[in-house]
């Protein structure tokens, strides 16, 4: 600890310990993406931390057998990246850690409490870690599982949902972190139906080898149009699109109920926009 003194304190059931991180890892349950704590990242709390000379919100970690790794890191990855960061500029700062007693189930619990409303989690990640704690700490049993994080029963299914999405269906994303628990959902109703479910998969094989870079609206509307043609169809029919050159973005006229909405990029030069509302006055816009 370069000559810096440990020093624990005792109050029941915890012990404040100021600790090297170098000593730390993260808890393997952990939904959070360890690679994406960066400095830039964590440049609010680097600040914080360097501002009050310290860690003032001990980390929650348990103890690990002998070994280079004394404890696991169960809440407070973002706190533990921060002091490292700060040691390695020179300063003298100890991980501030509250050493605890726990089961696996119970680290797990803990690390999901802390990271359950955290932006920077994505519905994926989250949905990974449920699977596999699932798997790991609840014997399979989502009624266990759902009692002991205190959520209903429908939604952790939601989230697992997401993890038990077929690998070729994730792939067509342009990142997982893109796929929402209502992706999910909708994906899921597609592949419930055998008779469409080997299209919707070769359209997603598809998808990842020619469209990489597709937002998920759009991969769920290539997805939707091969399991459900008619519905497309109907959709097409609403929409119309104008361009002025094939050079210049479309601008597009949706049927919404009474109402026609006209929508175009908001980046759009006057000329572009000037010519296809020309063309879009001039053809017979809609009809009914």
């Amino acid at each position: 600890m370069n000559g810096r003194r440990l020093h624990s304190l005792k109050v029941p059931d915890m012990t404040i310990l100021n600790v090297d991180p170098a000593n730390c890892r993260p808890f393997a349950g952990n939904a959070r993406n360890a690679d994406r704590l960066t400095a830039e990242s964590c440049r609010d709390l680097i600040e914080s931390i360097r501002s009050e000379g310290g860690q003032h919100i001990p980390a929650i970690v348990r103890p690990l057998g002998k070994g280079r790794w004394h404890y696991q890191i169960i809440c407070g990855a973002r706190r533990h990246f921060a002091i490292s960061h700060l040691r390695q500029s020179g300063l003298d700062l100890p991980f501030v850690v509250d050493v605890r007693m726990l089961s696996d189930a119970e680290a797990f619990r803990l690390t999901d409490l802390e990271n359950r409303n955290r932006a920077d989690v994505s519905d994926y990640e989250r949905a990974c870690s449920y699977a596999h704690a699932l798997a790991d700490y609840y014997g399979g049993s989502q009624m266990d599982m759902a009692a002991a994080l205190d959520v209903s029963r429908s939604w952790l299914s939601r989230y697992l949902q997401i993890a038990r999405l077929p690998k070729p269906i994730v792939a067509a994303f342009r990142s997982p972190d893109d796929i929402r628990a209502g992706h999910a959902r909708r994906i899921r109703r597609l592949l419930a139906d055998e008779t469409k479910r080997d299209a919707v998969i070769r359209t997603a094989h598809t998808l990842q080898r020619h469209a990489p870079d597709l937002g998920a609206t759009e991969v769920l509307r290539h997805l939707e149009a091969v399991a459900c043609p008619e519905q497309e169809a109907k959709r097409a029919a609403k929409v119309r699109k104008f361009r002025n050159s094939p050079f210049c973005p479309y601008v597009t006229l949706r049927k919404s109920g009474d109402r026609a909405v006209v929508e175009f990029p908001a980046d759009i030069t006057r000329s572009a926009l000037r010519g296809a509302l020309e063309q879009m006055l001039e053809q017979a816009a809609w009809k009914r």
